[in-house]
């Protein structure tokens, strides 16, 4: 799933209709993550790692979760619009609004991540 978080496509749309809209995209993005990081096993088990890092002249934030069982789910969030889309990942404007996103998700989650030097 795509998400391009702070980028108005349409703006001749009512900025209620705009904000409710907004509220929804990063409520799936989130709610998807947070089914599949569950899938992993007990949030005690669970562990996971952010970490920044720039590719192709672009900041990229990722938060990698690893189950008990080996299994791994990985969410990376780019401050770019470099991906045109074309990817899953989800894209902001800036850092600042990266690492919001990935707060939120790691806050419904439950699970405190260990930081990675980039």
């Amino acid at each position: 799933m795509t998400i391009l978080l702070d980028y108005d496509v349409s703006p001749s749309c009512d900025l209620d209709d705009r904000l409710t809209r907004f509220r929804s995209d990063i409520e799936c993005w989130i709610e998807a993550h947070f089914k599949a990081i569950r899938r992993l096993g007990p949030t005690e088990t669970t562990i996971c790692t952010l970490g920044g890092r720039h590719f192709a002249g672009y900041e990229c934030f990722d938060c990698d979760f690893i189950g008990a069982a080996g299994g791994v789910h990985m969410v990376t969030v780019s401050a770019c619009f470099a991906n045109e889309l074309t990817d899953k990942d989800g894209q902001v404007v800036d850092a600042v609004s990266a690492l919001t996103l990935l707060g939120m998700l790691l806050c419904r989650v439950g699970i405190r991540p260990t930081i990675c030097p980039s």
